[in-house]
């Protein structure tokens, strides 16, 4: 072929990589990034109370894998966000924390090794692995922000959590059926998820090479952050203080995810150890999620380009109330498949909606210090709502414990209803009174 020929060639694999992704080069690399991070997650993180309870666990010790990780990133994510607001680029950050991930995965899985310690080994191990995790997660957002301008983000990450959430259904349907038909004896399934968590350490190289191809916009020089953990919670508080909307948000943001990380343990609980449902049944049942939330990510994302994300919000928060409930009342498999993937429909609505909206009441200055909060909030719940959650169901019972969860996470799909009214009306007020003022300024004049 001529070398013109060869140009041709090149210019068209160009545009249709680049209409592929958007228009924008990183789209693609993104994309593919949350996809293999998605993997190395849910090879994971949907066997850690399994995995825990083969080995022994108790319930207390199931709820303290939800809880622990999220105290020991909460001590570390602040002073981390400070430092990366310091940094002139956010991607070498990003990149050391997903190699991080990647070397304490195998750690973990050598926990059955260590006898009646084991257990306590494996959860201490997840909560320290949580810490260059939670770090990954603020600073990739924070990132991301760079990589595209406001009004290019909503296809982009609505295609990144469609093939995240695309991956896990693979991912955890297979893990289920490795499980329960290749697993016979409780040391097979030890052993199964031992290859588990070293594959995702696997995984977590080629995640780092995709990551690494994304390119960093141009950013301005700065002087690299001394700041100090006392003194970033300290800035974290006057950033609050400053910004009344954001710490609005925040208040909120931390009463929603302390009604939904209330029932993350409590679904494990009653299916497998009150309902007697097997690994695969409930894999199964968290694929048929997955496969509802992949299709209807990008639906979400388009909706959130045309509407405003806060009443996607609500909608999204009354949807995810109904499933503790539906779930403790189904009748049979297909009544739980399909409060299941009512659920996944119903999830990006509020995932999607409160990460755009953090983006928009976001402060510009120390912006990931600023999302570090967002994700600290998050992390606070995340260690005290899942010990309540257990703490109920063993004083009423797991049933009367997930008609609780639901009844709260009703009431704050109620509250976040009246703080949108209530800031849209205000809104109306003040446009309303702009367009008065430049009337009344036109016929004075």
């Amino acid at each position: 072929m001529s070398g013109r020929g060869k140009n041709l060639v090149s210019g068209f694999h160009k545009r249709l990589r680049l209409h592929l992704s958007f228009h924008n080069e990183n789209t693609f690399p993104f994309v593919m990034e949350g996809l293999l991070a998605s993997l190395v997650l849910y090879l994971t993180n949907p066997f850690y109370q399994l995995f825990a309870t083969a080995m022994g666990a108790s319930d207390f010790g199931v709820g303290m894998i939800n809880a622990l990780p999220a105290l020991f990133a909460l001590f570390i994510l602040i002073p981390a966000a400070a430092r990366v607001d310091g940094m002139a680029g956010k991607k070498p950050f990003v990149l050391q924390m997903i190699l991080w991930c990647g070397a304490l995965l195998p750690i973990c899985a050598l926990a059955p090794f260590l006898g009646k310690a084991g257990p306590w080994v494996f959860i201490v191990g997840i909560a320290v692995w949580n810490i260059p995790y939670i770090c990954y997660t603020a600073s990739w957002q924070s990132y991301f922000s760079d990589l595209f301008a406001p009004r290019e983000r909503n296809m982009p990450y609505a295609w990144r959590m469609a093939a995240t959430n695309g991956a896990a259904m693979v991912v955890v349907l297979i893990g289920g059926v490795i499980l329960t038909y290749a697993c016979k004896t409780g040391q097979q399934k030890i052993w199964a998820y031992q290859a588990f968590f070293l594959t995702a350490g696997v995984l977590s190289a080629f995640q780092w090479r995709l990551m690494k191809k994304t390119r960093q916009p141009a950013a301005p020089r700065r002087e690299k952050s001394g700041t100090k953990p006392l003194q970033a919670f300290k800035m974290a508080v006057r950033a609050l203080s400053r910004n009344k909307a954001y710490g609005i948000f925040s208040l909120t943001l931390f009463i929603f995810y302390f009604s939904w990380q209330m029932g993350w343990p409590l679904f494990f609980i009653y299916l497998i150890k009150h309902a007697g449902y097997s690994e695969l049944t409930k894999c199964a049942l968290d694929a048929v999620s997955f496969v509802a939330l992949t299709f209807s990510s990008a639906v979400w994302g388009r909706m959130m380009a045309k509407k405003d994300v806060r009443i996607l919000i609500v909608l999204g928060i009354f949807g995810c109330a109904v499933l503790p409930a539906w779930t403790v009342s189904a009748t049979g498999m297909l009544s739980l498949a399909v409060s299941y993937a009512f659920g996944g429909l119903m999830q990006p609505a509020f995932q999607m909606g409160l990460f755009h909206r953090m983006l928009e009441l976001v402060p510009e200055e120390n912006r990931t210090l600023n999302i570090g909060i967002y994700n600290s909030v998050i992390q606070i719940s995340g260690f005290i709502a899942p010990l309540c959650g257990v703490a109920i169901s063993n004083a009423v019972g797991v049933v009367k414990a997930m008609y609780l969860d639901s009844c709260a996470r009703f009431f704050v799909g109620v509250l976040f209803l009246i703080i949108f009214l209530w800031t849209r009306k205000r809104e109306m007020g003040r446009n309303g009174h702009e367009v008065c003022a430049g009337t009344n300024e036109g016929v004075g004049g």
